[in-house]
């Protein structure tokens, strides 16, 4: 029995072990087993252990402190998780088999440990790797596209270069520090259409008209339909009406280049490198739809002029770029190592994305055994990320040698709450609101006029004049569209404080019969304007980080039309609670239905009413 014990007592063990499987140099074959029940029946009255003798082979089962029969014991907080140890032969022979991923999720493709923490093209085991597990994910090398596209968008993404600028991201939510991205970016897409990630909201140059902005119109449908024939060929439907184009732009040629490699993190999870864009999934997408990703590389020429790496002065350059780098590294005595391609890295988040992530269903979970990939990416090349594979996978860029780099990822933008119409649509429709006298008891009515205004003003107005003077000057179509925002927001302010003033007025009246109506009402209006006012705090609070400290000039915050007229809400928020907490003294107690019905009531601290009733030993009893 003692090597019972000590299996026993070094932690926590397997959910089910078989007893009979452990051997013990201190039992005879003929009685272990009954002795085993009897020390595993003290260890259960100590909750140690589930025991029941019923189950076959003398099976037991761990019982943590705090979990119910079966369960394995809870992690600790702070603990790192281990892996569980193997069953031993009896137990896992009747153990069940491990469960398939549910429909819609990658197939997992497991590798030797000793293929690494994860796979290049070099790997024998990328090729089988990439087409299961990553089987949305499709490479087509610069060659498979006409010249003209190439010349087209390169002409355009060069183009674009006034209008990208560094954003200053809140991936933590209001009232947390702000972080800024490496990458300078700039959106284009249909008139009126935004695009929001980590908390903040990008408002999209129209792509309607001809130059740069045109230029990446064109290249888009273009690629559209190559990605609807793909997609058909591999089976991965989903939309691909591109609507936005999120142009990134990474500068790091020339002596910038050095320091810029410098300043970027190293990937930890997997040691891939330095990355210049961290793990994610694109977010405030259309559910299913694809997406497109043109690559472009520029250089630096030999006398400061710049060209792109694809042509054969860029491959011209690279390979004197090579050649000088090589005899630097020999003169310093040094190995030269192996030039260093910019990558996509990928790797398999279940529900990363998309309707499984949303609405507090299953939560997004590492595929543990599938390993990461690592995809090269040259100038000129396109990939695309088809149908669902956003929704079940991450995506990291892995920075390379020295160079510009430019891409134009087309994406199918959400419309519902992200276009300037959907805004303008959901203020007006609250703003048909019968007049107060006719909703004194329209809480849930008042409860949505305080969100189309709290959407407005922090998820539109606040937002545009977070991004600067230069921001708003690059972005002139928006001048109108912002200019009925702001007004719409003003007459939904009107609104929602001639409920404070009717809501103040029937309290101070005493609420009549309607009292608890009143009070309801009252109360999710104070709520709205606590929550609001929170919100403007967090704002002011993310207008002075010192983030902003380091931008470009013209990208610093600039006044917000609305904090001009604040001073009336702060007002009425003092009234309003002054006349509710009034209210709420002088309404009559509630009777005690217990009393009521039954003539007694148990419950000596009953705060409801007992008329007619006297507290006797243990009860209230009627006289």
């Amino acid at each position: 029995m003692d090597s019972l014990r000590a299996f026993l007592s070094s932690g926590p063990q397997p959910r089910s072990l078989c007893i009979s499987a452990l051997s013990s140099a201190d039992s005879a074959p003929g009685d272990r087993p009954e002795r085993a029940r009897k020390f595993l029946k003290a260890l259960a009255k100590k909750k140690v252990l589930s025991f029941d003798a019923g189950l076959e082979d003398g099976e037991v089962e761990w019982l943590g402190a705090k979990e119910k029969r079966g369960a394995p014991p809870a992690e600790q907080p702070g603990t790192k998780k281990k892996r569980k140890p193997a069953l031993p032969a009896a137990a896992a022979a009747r153990a069940p088999p491990p469960s398939a991923p549910a429909a819609g999720y990658p197939p997992p493709h497991p590798v030797p440990s000793s293929a690494g923490k994860f796979l290049t093209p070099s790997s024998p085991h990328y090729p089988p790797v990439l087409s299961t597990s990553y089987s949305g994910f499709l490479l087509s090398p610069s060659s498979s596209l006409p010249p003209a596209l190439h010349s087209s968008l390169r002409a355009s993404l060069s183009s674009l270069s006034p209008l990208f600028s560094h954003d200053l991201t809140q991936p933590m939510g209001p009232g947390t520090p702000l972080a800024a991205t490496k990458v300078s970016r700039v959106l284009l897409g249909e008139a009126g259409i935004t695009y929001k990630y980590l908390g903040l909201r990008m408002f999209a140059v129209p792509w309607g008209g001809g130059g740069g902005a045109g230029g990446i119109r064109e290249g888009g449908e273009e690629l559209a339909g190559r990605a609807r024939e793909e997609g058909g060929r591999l089976g991965k439907g989903g939309s691909a009406a591109f609507n936005v184009a999120l142009c990134n732009r990474m500068d790091t040629a020339g002596c910038l280049g050095r320091t810029m490699r410098m300043q970027l993190k190293e990937e930890r999870e997997f040691g891939m490198g330095k990355v210049s864009v961290s793990w994610h999934a694109d977010s405030s997408l259309e559910d299913g739809s694809t997406i497109a990703v043109y690559v472009a590389h520029m250089m630096e020429g030999k006398e400061g002029e710049r060209v792109w790496e694809g042509t054969p002065e860029g491959q011209e350059r690279r390979r004197k770029l090579e050649k000088r780098r090589r005899k630097e590294a020999k003169k310093a005595g040094e190995e030269p190592g192996e030039p260093r391609p910019w990558q996509v890295a990928l790797r398999v988040v279940r529900d990363a994305e998309g309707p499984g992530s949303r609405g507090g269903g299953s939560k997004k979970s590492d595929d543990e055994v599938t390993p990461a990939v690592c995809v090269p990416m040259g100038d000129g090349d396109v990939y695309y990320m088809l149908g669902d594979f956003n929704h079940h996978h991450q995506h990291a860029v892995l920075a390379g040698d020295a160079c510009t780099r430019f891409t134009a990822t087309y994406r199918v933008g959400r419309t519902d709450g992200h276009t300037f119409e959907s805004i303008r649509g959901r203020c007006l429709a609250a703003l048909e609101s019968p007049p107060p006298c006719e909703a004194a008891e329209g809480a849930d009515r008042w409860h949505e006029e305080a969100l189309a205004l709290a959407e407005v003003e922090f998820e539109w107005v606040r937002q545009f004049y977070v991004q600067g003077e230069k921001h708003r000057a690059s972005h002139g179509w928006w001048a109108g569209p912002m200019k009925e925002l702001e007004g719409l927001w003003g007459r939904l302010n009107d609104l929602v404080l001639g409920r404070v003033d009717y809501l103040v007025q029937l309290a101070r009246e005493g609420g009549g019969e309607r009292i608890g109506k009143v009070l309801e009402a009252g109360n999710t209006v104070k709520a709205d304007l606590l929550k609001r006012h929170g919100l403007r705090l967090s704002w002011a609070s993310r207008c002075e980080d010192k983030a902003f400290q380091k931008v470009d000039e013209g990208y610093a915050p600039i006044p917000c039309p609305i904090d001009e007229v604040l001073g009336r809400e702060r007002e009425r928020m003092g009234e309003l609670d002054d006349a509710l907490r009034k209210l709420a003294d002088a309404k009559p107690p509630k009777m005690c239905h217990m009393f009521v019905k039954f003539g007694d009531c148990k419950k000596r601290t009953c705060k409801r009413v007992h008329q007619g009733g006297v507290w006797k030993v243990d009860k209230w009893v009627k006289e």
